[in-house]
């Protein structure tokens, strides 16, 4: 287990207490983030930390012996309920903040448990994804579930997330691809305009409900609640994506835990306009509100002449020391910026026409790790 107090910048291990390398799920109290519960993949059960993770103790009264923990939930409206998502014994339930554990199974007609959401208005409401058995769907706190898979074409599920501000709206990953619902699961229609591969995760903005990630082999983006998608990544730069979390404080920080490739972090930076997969430079005019793009294909309708101006933000900086930003773009096929300068020719200047190594400046991904 690893731990960053400076948005990635910097991590230091949090390992005391903790008996294998292989922590699967994580969750963190929405009411004391000193409070934190991981579940191991090998079969280990759950642990918990109650000082922010430099210590961390066995919790598995009741978890059967060879439980592996694929997913963990916390009821934020009572921490003292949790729910766990396993391998293979179902869901299991805590109502002692992991003091003991008991298995809540009936009607759930599968026991890999991927994911599981509560809804926050009302947290006898749970939603579970299930191998197997779709959506599976509790009004009583977990006592019985049911299906609710109208309109899957797939019941092997394995990402929900629900919207913060609408909880009757849900979007569910499955091996056909991704649903949403209106009415909470009663009934799924396709949301897959533009979005190919499974999804292993699934996540809202809290800011924008209508802003959704979606990661599996590559890394999808909506902006438009599931309408229509957009790969942002290149295809070397991810391999797997296990995790992806949104910083409450600022929806442009985005941070995508991967197989292969550790953890990246977005920027915040424009985007990649012309849709050529190579990275179009850019610089946000603030006086009248509006971003000036010149597109690595060449002339366009986002295109404009450049030369600065006073009130221009730095994207990422002003380089040539004119009080006038500049325009950049990152090439990590050789780990460096490119940079259009306001006052002509200097050091810093080159020729530009994009490159397929270039990070596209919408989520443009670097490693922290």
């Amino acid at each position: 287990m690893f731990k960053s107090i400076d948005r990635g910048n910097g991590w230091s291990a949090i390992n005391s207490g903790l008996n294998y390398p292989n922590i699967h799920a994580l969750a963190i109290d929405p009411n004391n983030t000193n409070i934190i519960y991981g579940g191991y993949y090998n079969g280990g059960g759950l642990v918990k930390s109650i000082n922010g993770g430099e210590n961390w103790t066995s919790i598995n009264t009741g978890v059967p012996g060879d439980a592996s923990i694929l997913c963990i939930v916390v009821d934020p409206n009572n921490s003292n309920t949790l729910y766990a998502g396993t391998y293979s014994h179902g869901v299991l339930k805590s109502n002692n903040g992991g003091g003991s554990w008991t298995q809540i199974n009936t009607g759930l007609g599968a026991t890999r448990i991927y994911d599981l959401v509560i809804d926050r208005g009302n947290s006898n409401i749970i939603y579970a994804a299930t191998q197997g058995a779709g959506v599976c769907k509790s009004t009583n706190g977990g006592v019985s579930w049911s299906g609710v898979n109208s309109g899957l074409t797939s019941y092997n599920v394995s990402a929900l997330s629900m919207d913060s501000t609408n909880s009757s709206i849900l979007y569910a990953g499955t091996e056909g691809g991704i649903f949403k619902t209106e009415n909470g699961g009663g009934a799924w229609n396709a949301a897959n305009t533009g979005h190919f591969g499974i999804p292993n995760v699934l996540i809202i903005d809290p800011k924008n409900s209508q802003v959704i990630y979606s990661g599996g082999m590559n890394l999808f983006k909506s902006i438009n609640g599931g309408q229509l998608w957009q790969q942002i990544n290149s295809d070397t730069e991810i391999k797997w994506i296990q995790s992806i979390a949104i910083d409450p404080r600022s929806s442009n920080n985005v941070y995508v835990g991967t197989y292969g490739r550790g953890i990246l972090k977005s920027m915040d930076v424009p985007a990649n306009f012309d849709k050529d997969v190579r990275t179009d430079i850019a610089v946000y005019r603030s006086n009248i509100g509006a971003w000036y793009i010149r597109p690595s294909s060449g002339a366009s309708p986002y295109g404009v002449g450049w030369g600065g101006d006073l009130s221009d933000k730095p994207v990422p900086g002003d380089y040539d020391g004119d009080g006038k930003t500049d325009i950049a773009v990152y090439r990590a096929g050789i780990g460096a910026w490119y940079v259009m300068p306001s006052s002509g020719a200097s050091p810093y200047g080159v020729g530009w026409g994009g490159h397929s190594s270039d990070i596209p400046i919408t989520i443009n991904l670097s490693a922290i790790d």
